[in-house]
Order: structure tokens, then C-alpha cells, then sequence
């Protein structure tokens, strides 16, 4: 009984050297081979810049119906005007992935009473106004006029938010990040022989982005119920700046 006693002990006490063991391993292991938080080191920052032509336009119209007759009658006016304004759309070349609904709002009307004497009675329901929104996305600009006064002449009540953007930039992030790398790593050069040492490890890269996304654009477009015409043929979609900023932090060695 004895002997099992001190096999058992001993069994735990060969467990408890063998885990304390791989715990200094493994700590010495990371704090010479792959830790960073006490190497002597330093930071450099870079800039990249690409220009960019917009090559896509975005805007948004709204279809607004009011009626004091049934809901039902209101939301096929609606429908009427929708079906209208997104058949000019696809005749001049819009597809429907390019076509997304915003907001729909239905919101009751109602009728106050003005009382001069004696208690007013409480608001009435007069009708209904129904608000149907949709984002269009134009990849040809050359029809971005037509398309702006052609909604509103189908039937839509206002166009707005119209903004110009890239559809695709990964490529020219990629062409700005490479040049912002290629600054930092100049400037560390630079300042590692100022200094007199040599630059070690690339211990960590921080990263971001300035523009490069949607460019507003708050011109008179068209509004107004019932639709009118749109006088904005001097609109231009200009050109726009992808700034990549990198923060590069080096081993001192």
C-alpha cells in the first residue's frame, strides 16, 4: 500500500516538472524568437496617392402618391407610376440589378379642425400619401441628363442625392498602397542610416484609407410635385483622390 502511495506521488510531482518545463519553453521561445513587445524599435509613416475618374453615378427618386380614396387605389397609382418610370429606365439601358428600393411609407393624412368656440373635435383621417423611394446607378454618363429629367417626366416627384464613385477601386488601392509602402520604407532607410544602425524586422503594418468613395454632388436637380423639367446640363463628375496612409514599424538592429 505504501509503495502504490509513493508511485502516486511521484507520478504527480514527474507531471508537475514536466508541464512546468514546457511553460519556460514556451515562454522562452516567444520572448527570443517571435515576441515584439520588448524589442527596440521604431515607426515610420507613408503616403500613396492615385487619382481616379468617377465612372459611375448614383441618384434617387421618389414617387409620391396622395389620395383621399382608399388605400387601395393609392398603392395602384403607385404601382402604375413605378412600373412607368422604371420602363423608361430599361429602355434607355438600365438593368435591374442597378435599380434598388430605398424607403416605402405609407403615412396617414388628417384633417384638423379650427374652433373658436366650445371643444374641437379630434383629427379626422382625410386620405393617405404613399413615399416610394428607389437608388438608380448609372454606368453610362454620357445619359445621365436624360436619365434625370426622363424620371421625373414619367412621373416621379423628386430627384436628389446624386453623387459620382468609382465601381471597382481595389486596383487603384493597390497601386496607392504600393507607393505608400514604398515611402515608409524609403524614410526608414533614410533614418536608419542617420542614425547609425541597421533596420531589422518588419514587426507590424498599420493601415488607412482616405477617399475613394461616393462623391456628393448638390446641385438643382429636379423636384417638385407632379414633375417639371431638370436644368443641370453643366453637372460634371471631376475626379477624385484614393489616399493610402501606412504606419511601418521596424526592428532596431
Amino acid at each position: 500500500m505504501k509503495i502504490s502511495k509513493w508511485l502516486t506521488y511521484a507520478g504527480i510531482l514527474a507531471l508537475l516538472a514536466i508541464t512546468v518545463a514546457c511553460a519556460v519553453f514556451a515562454y522562452t521561445l516567444f520572448s527570443h524568437k517571435g515576441g515584439t513587445q520588448n524589442l527596440p524599435s521604431f515607426a515610420v509613416s507613408g503616403e500613396g496617392k492615385e487619382s481616379i475618374t468617377p465612372d459611375i453615378a448614383q441618384f434617387t427618386f421618389t414617387i409620391i402618391t396622395e389620395k383621399d380614396e382608399e388605400i387601395s387605389k393609392i398603392y395602384q397609382e403607385n404601382s402604375d407610376t413605378v412600373t412607368k418610370v422604371k420602363k423608361f429606365l430599361a429602355d434607355n439601358g438600365i438593368e435591374d440589378k442597378d435599380i434598388q428600393s430605398t424607403f416605402y411609407n405609407l403615412n396617414p393624412r388628417y384633417q384638423y379642425y379650427t374652433c373658436t368656440n366650445g371643444p374641437c373635435p379630434a383629427p379626422e383621417i382625410s386620405g393617405y400619401s404613399l413615399n416610394n423611394g428607389f437608388l438608380v446607378k448609372v454606368r453610362d454618363l454620357n445619359k445621365l441628363n436624360d436619365l434625370l429629367s426622363g424620371v421625373v417626366k414619367n412621373g416621379s416627384n423628386s430627384v436628389y442625392g446624386l453623387a459620382f464613385t468609382v465601381d471597382d477601386p481595389s486596383e487603384l488601392k493597390n497601386k496607392a498602397r504600393e507607393k505608400a509602402f514604398a515611402d515608409a520604407k524609403k524614410k526608414a532607410e533614410d533614418l536608419a542610416k542617420s542614425g547609425g544602425f541597421s533596420l531589422g524586422r518588419l514587426l507590424s503594418v498599420e493601415e488607412s484609407l482616405i477617399g475613394g468613395g461616393v462623391n456628393p454632388y448638390y446641385g438643382g436637380v429636379a423636384m417638385g410635385m407632379g414633375g417639371g423639367g431638370y436644368g443641370g446640363p453643366g453637372i460634371e463628375a471631376g475626379s477624385q483622390e484614393i489616399i493610402v496612409q501606412l504606419v511601418l514599424r521596424y526592428e532596431i538592429k
